[in-house]
C-alpha cells in the first residue's frame, strides 16, 4: 500500500491547486508518517503553510479555485502563528496549520522531501523534523487529544533511525504515478 493511495478526491484536488498556484506548504501529520514507512490509518490531510503575505495570497487564490472564498479575517488569521483552517467546512478533509510544535517553516521547507504524484510535486516534511515535531507535541500539555497517536508515530519513526534521515523507509515509495 502506498502512502498517498488513500487520498480522497477532495484532498487530491486540494494538492493539485496548491501545486498549480505555487503555494509554499509541506505535508505533515498522518500522510507524512505514512510516507516515512509507518502505514497507519489517517483521514485528514495536514499541511503546514508558510505565513508570508505573498504565500497567503497564493493560498487564497488556490482556495478560490477550490470554490472556497476566504474572508479578509481568514487571510489575516493565516498570517499569524497557531492558526488552523479546515477545509471544506462541512466535511473537513484538510487542515492547514500556520505553525507546528518544535519546528519552524523555513527549516521544514529547506529540508523537505518531494513526492511526484499524478503529475504534481507534493512537499513532505523530513523524517528528522517530523520526529522533532512529534517529540515537541508529546511534551506539550495543551496537546493531549492526539498524544497517544503521536507517541505511536514517534515509536514507529524512530525504529528506523539507522537509515539516512531523509530517505523513505524500505517498502515505502517516493514516486507514484
Amino acid at each position: 500500500m502506498e502512502a498517498f493511495a488513500i487520498l480522497r478526491q477532495t484532498q487530491q484536488e486540494f494538492l493539485r491547486q496548491f501545486f498549480e498556484h505555487a503555494v509554499a506548504y509541506v505535508v505533515v501529520g498522518g500522510y507524512a508518517v505514512r510516507y516515512h514507512g509507518c502505514l497507519r490509518p489517517t483521514d485528514d490531510l495536514d499541511v503546514f503553510v508558510d505565513r508570508s503575505p505573498e504565500n497567503i495570497d497564493r493560498f487564497c487564490k488556490a482556495m478560490t479555485a477550490l470554490r472556497t472564498t476566504l474572508t479578509e479575517s481568514h487571510r489575516l488569521d493565516l498570517l499569524k502563528p497557531c492558526k488552523k483552517l479546515v477545509w471544506p467546512d462541512h466535511d473537513p478533509d484538510v487542515e492547514c496549520l500556520t505553525s507546528m510544535e518544535g519546528v519552524e517553516f523555513p527549516d521544514v521547507w529547506q529540508t523537505r522531501l518531494e513526492l511526484s504524484y499524478q503529475g504534481i510535486i507534493i512537499p513532505i516534511i523530513s523524517r528528522e523534523l517530523l520526529i522533532q515535531s512529534k517529540k515537541a507535541a508529546i511534551s506539550d500539555p495543551d496537546h493531549l487529544e492526539k498524544k497517544t497517536t503521536d507517541e505511536q508515530d514517534l515509536h514507529q519513526l524512530t525504529r528506523f533511525r539507522g537509515l539516512a534521515d531523509n530517505s523513505p523507509i524500505p517498502g515505502s515509495t517516493s514516486d507514484i504515478e
